[in-house]
């Protein structure tokens, strides 16, 4: 549990903050249209939270802050659906070994994150 906190240490405020946001919009989409692919607005709502466009995103680029907010976004996906690695893969057009990595990565910190609700 300790090691969440340390992760969660590294992030700035407005990144956490940033993470709240997302989670709270994720939630009143997810209850008020139960039937969409939540995977889809998992990322929609992080690429608008990151100010980066979906296509972008998507691209097979290798800029290192686009693939770090690529990798953020699989973790944070992964965090608020708890759906299987290729399931949030197919959706960023990855293989599933690169969403395992980006939450050995990420989540811990954006659980931690989420998680306060300060």
């Amino acid at each position: 549990m300790q090691r969440g906190a340390e992760l969660a240490q590294r992030y700035s405020y407005d990144e956490a903050r940033r993470y709240r946001e997302m989670a709270r919009e994720f939630q009143r989409i997810r209850a008020a249209r139960p039937y969409v692919n939540q995977c889809v607005v998992a990322r929609d709502l992080g690429a608008r939270a990151f100010g980066i466009s979906v296509d972008h995103l998507l691209a097979g680029t290798r800029e290192a802050d686009v693939t770090a907010i690529r990798q953020k976004l699989m973790a944070f996906t992964h965090v608020m659906t708890g759906l299987s690695f290729r399931q949030i893969a197919t959706v960023f057009d990855r293989d599933h070994s690169a969403v395992g990595y980006a939450c050995n990565k990420y989540e811990r910190a954006i659980r931690a994150a989420v998680a306060d609700r300060g």
